[in-house]
């Protein structure tokens, strides 16, 4: 009767085990590209996403963050999601620009009148139209970043529109704003953006343009210490999901992947405002020169942005469109 019991205990057990291995889940392991360093805002938004992600879906999705290009330049991580190999990757919707009306407008200098003109435009106006572009492109574009306002720095001072002349100053691949600074007279060179700090070290490039954030984190004060804050260009960064991968999920999996990335755009947004302002106070105690410029100078660079818009008549009225936006 004892041996009947144990027989009868141990054919439970394995009955249960193996039940207990059937219900099992097994975790889907995804992969985000960071171009930015770990300890970067819009980087420690990623991770925000991440945890959320993780403990939303209770351990069965998780993600995670290869900050500092780990994964490849911009371009190459795009692809990479284009072709299914990249679930994740946090880049400028600029990228976007040879199939996207509306990521191509976004690189008109001066295209907004302030940072609550930019959000109100983006998040009703251009971003959903951007995501529609992308649908067939393997891309789905889940939430906005702020990405401050774009400004120039160089090795040395810039006052006026003429200390700009014959400076090579490194921008983005992006047409219109290479069109932009050759219109003042400075020499563009486009390079990705983890190559912009051994650029500045080795003086192949005189300076940059780029957020403040961009500018601490990435040490470039170290080379071009005078900052002048024109504000040119406000493009907010984007995260974006490999579709096929998305479209895979589950329809609560999808849910919590959303919302995920909304929260996490919240919070880099919240602390984005008073991250640039102990920015420029720790850069002021590192000896760089931050310049206001003057209205003359702002009103010669815009002068130079009509020129652009002149350029691209089939533009002019999605442009006004955009510009009449309260």
């Amino acid at each position: 009767m004892k041996k009947c019991f144990v027989f009868a205990a141990v054919f439970c057990l394995f009955v249960f085990a193996g039940c207990a291995k059937e219900d099992e889940t097994e975790t889907i392991e995804l992969r985000l590209a960071e171009m930015h360093h770990e300890s970067h805002i819009t980087t420690q938004a990623d991770y925000e996403f991440a945890r959320l992600v993780e403990e939303k879906s209770n351990g069965e999705i998780k993600v995670t963050v290869y900050p500092d290009g780990e994964l490849g330049t911009a371009d190459q991580n795009l692809q990479m999601l284009y072709d299914g190999e990249l679930d994740f990757a946090r880049t400028s919707p600029i990228k976007f620009a040879e199939f996207s009306e509306m990521a191509d407008i976004l690189q008109f200098p001066y295209l907004f009148r302030d940072s609550e003109h930019m959000w109100r435009t983006v998040e009703t106006y251009i971003i959903p139209r951007i995501d529609a572009d992308i649908y067939y492109h393997n891309a789905k574009l889940l939430a906005c970043y702020d990405a401050g306002a774009r400004n120039i720095y160089a090795d040395r001072p810039i006052e006026t529109i003429d200390d700009l002349k014959g400076l090579k100053i490194r921008v983005a691949d992006s047409e219109k704003t290479g069109v932009f600074f050759n219109s003042f007279g400075a020499n563009p060179v486009v390079m990705d953006y983890i190559n912009v700090y051994d650029a500045l070290k080795a003086g192949t490039v005189n300076g940059a343009e780029n957020n403040f954030t961009s500018y601490y984190n990435s040490k470039h004060y170290e080379y071009a210490k005078y900052i002048t804050k024109v504000e040119y260009s406000r493009v907010p960064d984007i995260l974006v999901v490999d579709r096929s991968m998305f479209d895979a999920l589950t329809e609560s999996q999808q849910n919590i992947i959303i919302s995920s990335a909304n929260q996490a755009s919240l919070y880099q947004r919240s602390l984005w405002q008073q991250y640039e302002t102990d920015i420029e106070n720790k850069l002021t105690s590192f000896g760089c020169v931050i310049t206001e410029p003057s209205q003359d100078f702002v009103s010669k660079l815009r002068e130079c942005s009509n020129l652009i818009y002149s350029e691209y008549p089939n533009y002019a009225d999605l442009i006004n469109q955009i510009k009449s936006i309260q």
